[in-house]
């Protein structure tokens, strides 16, 4: 059985790769689909070819079908619309995801004024297709495909724009919610350990600042501030550590409903949502040791996401990366944990370690091809920093929530999650301003990362033990 779900994600994939880069229009498909028919009816193979031509076939029908049409509002230079996601505040400006007759628009507005999930607001101003651009090292940003996988390819930038109602929705209160949340751990952790804490704990990492964002890159330590499936992963087994005298199913259990309750908490977006659901199956793999099923439903997982959106496969960094590190952890771990006795197993010290080796290789590769340069210390500092944040991300999250009642209560938390996030700043920094923490790459061809990834299944497929 998980050998047809495998053949059947991979052969979507290149359907959809396919339809990436190529466009022949409807007439190729119908040409595929009748080729298909053909070589069918003369193949002794015939189910495995059939799973194979159906799911290309779909792959790349599904592509077509998912394209942004932007032709719906090019006739007007005024809109009327819904705010459709949380906005984005990004220093001098806001990103807005605005619903305008079932089209979707990015509007570019001004940071002093305040939007809201689901405000209904109008703008007066021009729509201009999505370009892309060079970004970092020279490497050209493929920023059109990025916003097309949230179904957008008009972008209207700083027009003037007003609220003209405001609803209030479940979503909305959720975000309130989030909002009191990160204000309230303003109030009780100075600066800049407060924006850490909203990063490790709810992906709020816009207001750690140009300088400290790029130290957590250069150090490899970037994915504590964003809400991947590793970091969720990290989260379930630290729950697990915590809640080793109760059995395995009730300790799956509640690992789960915590993720579920988070996962709602932070507003479950779509980005959440997926990190949720690969960091979760990655976690229970390792944790139960039931690393087959876990394959099997993550390849579930993944193939049912890009059925539901098929632009997370080729433009989406963060699906790619979730789904590689939760892949990682799930072959990777089991072979290099009996490397590993030598660490002790207490609040799981030896899976945490593990994990983090494991995933740290496996997206090296994505990480070459996508940012151009790798970090030198990255094993080091992610050995020496993770096993001490779920600690944080503990006593973030309860000077958060008591801050909201009684903000002296909080103190207590703050000056305790203050001084675990002062260690992690301390060696980030530290380890940072290393001349050789970073090494630039050339711009390589996909094809060098393809092989990487064939030697990597290759020498796993040599070691692991059977499930």
């Amino acid at each position: 059985m998980q050998r047809y779900v495998l053949i059947s994600l991979l052969a979507l994939s290149l359907g959809i790769a396919f339809r990436s880069f190529y466009d022949f229009g409807w007439s190729f498909i119908f040409l595929l689909l009748t080729l298909s028919l053909v070589s069918f009816l003369i193949k002794k193979n015939k189910v495995l070819f059939l799973i194979v031509i159906i799911s290309f076939s779909f792959g790349v029908l599904r592509m077509h079908t998912a394209s942004p049409s932007g032709d719906v509002l090019k006739s007007s230079d005024s809109y009327t619309g819904v705010i459709v996601s949380e906005p984005d505040v990004r220093g001098s400006y806001t990103n807005l995801f605005v619903l305008v007759e079932e089209e979707k628009v990015l509007v570019r507005a001004d940071s002093y004024q305040e939007f809201f999930y689901h405000d209904e607001v109008i703008f007066k101003g021009d729509l201009e297709t999505v370009e892309n651009f060079e970004g970092e090292g020279g490497r050209v940003f493929n920023y059109r495909g990025y916003l097309a996988k949230s179904g957008v390819s008009l972008i209207s930038p700083f027009p003037e724009i007003e609220i003209v109602s405001s609803e209030k929705t479940f979503v909305g209160a959720l975000l309130s919610l989030k909002k009191k949340y990160l204000n309230s751990i303003k109030e009780n952790i100075r600066e800049p350990y407060a924006a850490l804490a909203g990063g490790i704990t709810v992906g709020e990492q816009r207001s750690l600042g140009e300088k400290l964002t790029q130290d957590f890159r250069r150090t490899g330590l970037i994915h504590i501030v964003v809400l991947s499936g590793y970091n969720i992963a990290i989260i379930v087994m630290a729950i697990s550590a915590v809640l080793i005298f109760l059995p395995p199913k009730w300790r799956s259990g509640v690992s789960i409903l915590v993720i579920v309750l988070f996962t709602i908490f932070v507003g479950a977006s779509s980005t959440v949502v997926r990190a949720a659901v690969m960091g979760t199956i990655g976690a229970l793999g390792v944790m139960v040791g039931r690393s087959y099923d876990a394959l099997h439903a993550l390849f579930i997982a993944a193939f049912l996401m890009l059925l539901w959106n098929p632009y997370l496969l080729i433009f989406d960094p963060s699906f790619q990366l979730s789904f590689v590190a939760t892949l990682g952890l799930l072959v990777g771990t089991p072979i290099l944990l009996p490397y590993l006795e030598f660490l002790p197993n207490k609040f799981a010290l030896r899976e945490l370690t593990a994990a983090s080796i494991t995933t740290q290789i496996s997206v090296l590769p994505l990480l070459i091809y996508m940012m151009g340069e790798v970090s030198v210390v990255a094993l080091i500092v992610n050995l020496i920093t993770l096993p001490i944040i779920p600690l944080a991300m503990l006593g973030v999250f309860l000077t958060g929530v008591v801050g909201m009642f009684s903000g002296a209560l909080a103190m207590v938390f703050a000056y305790f999650s203050e001084m675990l996030l002062r260690y992690v700043i301390f060696i980030v920094e530290s380890f940072s301003s290393l001349s050789f923490a970073t090494v630039k790459i050339p711009e390589i061809s996909f094809l060098y990362i393809v092989v990487m990834y064939l030697l990597l299944w290759w020498w796993v497929n040599e070691n692991r033990q059977p499930f």
